[in-house]
């Protein structure tokens, strides 16, 4: 991490993609996220994280250049009226926050918002010809994860994009046209180390906790997407 900054930001969203990982993987990327820097270029050298690290890395340098353009264009104005603004001998309403910051700030989760929905990651989209069901980045992002772990497990690549749109197609029918439980699907076969898609597993009893539910990872994972739709604001986390 650079010299002159010791925090990254961490979106919600991202937390989605991260926990789709194995307990391994998760350190892998945790290593690599903790160590960002603008200007230094990180090569990720496992095949699972690649996706989700090229999505994330792109939208944490989105974020850098969206924050520097702000400052500079502040400090522009600022020069441009004769400097630093003069503090104000009032009580702040919010003391711990500069209002230059809080407006950059403001700024910048807006940016961030505009570049989560609009903006795709290259290495999801380079094949125009395939259909898929969901529009979603986390979707895409879960499904190049699925074409990985089949590679790498079975040794297996569609040969087409039209087997690849069938078994987009398969899925989005096991589904019911429903984008939580496709990525459901998706996990689940990953989990179970399957080589296609089948109808989701119902929860299995657990003796040793009095009877109660004991979820699958799939299952968890569904329960932290609904949450993600349901919040209406995005939760930033300086690690």
């Amino acid at each position: 991490m650079s010299k002159n900054r010791n925090s990254v930001i961490f979106l919600k969203d991202w937390a989605l993609l991260v926990q789709s990982l194995s307990p391994e993987n998760q350190l892998y990327f945790w290593g690599l996220f903790v160590n960002y820097d603008y200007d230094d270029e990180q090569i990720c050298k496992n095949d699972f994280v690649l996706p989700i690290w090229n999505f994330i890395r792109k939208q944490l340098d989105n974020m850098h250049e969206k924050y520097e353009t702000s400052f500079v264009q502040r400090n522009r104005v600022n020069g441009a009226k004769g400097g630093r603004p003069k503090k104000n001998t009032k009580t702040q309403v919010n003391p711990k926050n500069p209002v230059g910051n809080l407006e950059t700030q403001k700024t910048l989760n807006k940016n961030v918002n505009e570049n989560l929905n609009n903006n795709i990651n290259e290495n999801l989209n380079k094949n125009k010809g395939v259909l898929f069901p969901f529009e979603s980045e986390i979707f895409k992002t879960q499904w190049q994860l699925w074409k990985v772990y089949k590679s790498k497990e079975f040794g297996f690549k569609y040969k087409s994009e039209i087997s690849e749109n069938g078994a987009l197609a398969k899925l989005e029918k096991i589904s019911g046209g429903d984008e939580k439980t496709a990525v459901e699907i998706i996990q689940q076969s990953i989990n179970e180390g399957w080589k296609g898609f089948f109808e989701l597993s119902k929860p299995t009893k657990n003796p040793g906790a009095g009877g109660a539910a004991k979820l699958t990872a799939a299952q968890a994972f569904k329960n932290q997407f609904e949450n993600q739709n349901n919040s209406k604001t995005d939760e930033f986390i300086n690690i």
